[in-house]
């Protein structure tokens, strides 16, 4: 009688399916095993150095300026046709946010959720913005990571409006101070932590990572 070569397969307690649970393999398992080693691969990459980052933020400059003329032609129009004065710290600083602030950050936080994740600047010096965890940076996360960036930018803002203004009010000189300590903390941030993150990337859970080429 031949022997045959052909594996005999297992059958538990009259189970018709075990035959086949031993012989297919898992894929679910092996899958989640390489994305938590992909993930943990890319949450101990260093990131960018301090200097690789502001370089990339000064080529976002001229995006950031573009917003600023944008900014200041809304202004003549609503002062020269529109009859409004914008004389008042007040209207002065809800001008600026919402003709230069607040499209700068939604700018970034759009460019930085797209496919590319990154700004133009980021992008010419070969970066983009992931989750922490090594996920794809959503569009919440993103606007986040962009408010916590120029919060200080907005809030020098309020602070120099009224200041320039003649206000003597000590609220708005700790507003300035604050806001020159934020900018000053986020790049010491940056340059001692491992991963060289900045302090919105902290808040946001994101993380600058380069390019592989």
């Amino acid at each position: 009688m031949a022997l045959s070569n052909r594996p005999t397969p297992m059958r538990c307690f009259g189970n018709a399916n075990a035959e086949v649970v031993q012989i297919m393999p898992m894929p679910a398992a092996s899958d989640s095993l390489l994305h938590a080693q992909a993930s943990s691969a890319v949450t101990q990459r260093v990131g960018p150095t301090v200097i690789a980052r502001l370089r990339a933020f000064a080529w976002d400059l001229p995006v950031i300026a573009a917003w600023g003329v944008v900014a200041g032609i809304v202004g003549l129009v609503l002062q020269g046709f529109g009859g409004v004065r914008l004389s008042t710290p007040w209207a002065l600083d809800i001008t600026a946010l919402l003709t230069m602030v607040l499209p700068v950050v939604l700018t970034f936080a759009y460019l930085e959720a797209s496919s590319a994740h990154a700004t133009w600047g980021k992008r010419r010096m070969r970066m983009r913005v992931m989750s922490a965890d090594g996920a794809d940076l959503g569009r919440g996360r993103s606007l986040l990571r962009s408010a916590v960036k120029f919060a200080p930018w907005q809030m020098g803002h309020t602070a120099v409006f009224h200041l320039l203004a003649g206000s003597t009010a000590v609220a708005f000189l700790i507003l300035s101070l604050l806001a020159q300590a934020l900018v000053v903390a986020s790049v010491l941030v940056m340059a001692l932590d491992g991963r060289h993150r900045a302090l919105h990337d902290w808040v946001a859970g994101t993380q600058v990572v380069r390019e592989e080429s």
